[in-house]
């Protein structure tokens, strides 16, 4: 038979604090964000060749080859969320807070390195 005083000596973890859990999401978000702003505002210059004629819907060149569906989706998304902002004004809010994770993703980064020289 065990003994329960050893059975009670092995360490426990504590519970996740709501801080450990909201982190990862709000990583998360964030990325998807900026993302998501990187694919509305800067299309055109990422994929040159393909057009965009009539609402959600875009035509890339066949030399895109195997990507060519996945670039003509990231097009019709592109489409989707630039009347999404423009309309409904969601959107600026959304580019506010991609520009606001980056700023504090930039802050983390350089706590750290200005940690790591002391």
């Amino acid at each position: 038979m065990s003994d329960p005083v050893q059975q009670s000596a092995t360490p426990q973890q504590p519970p996740l604090s709501w801080k450990e859990v909201l982190r990862p999401l709000v990583h998360l978000l964030g990325i998807a964000l900026v993302l998501n702003s990187i694919n509305t505002y800067f299309y055109p210059y990422l994929f040159p060749g393909c057009q965009t004629p009539g609402i959600a819907a875009t035509h890339c060149p066949a030399s895109y080859g195997d990507y060519r569906d996945f670039v003509e989706s990231l097009g019709s998304l592109r489409l989707a969320n630039l009347i999404l902002r423009f309309m409904a004004l969601i959107g600026f809010a959304l580019d506010f807070l991609a520009v606001f994770y980056l700023i504090y993703v930039v802050g983390l980064i350089l706590r750290k390195s200005v940690r790591r020289r002391i």
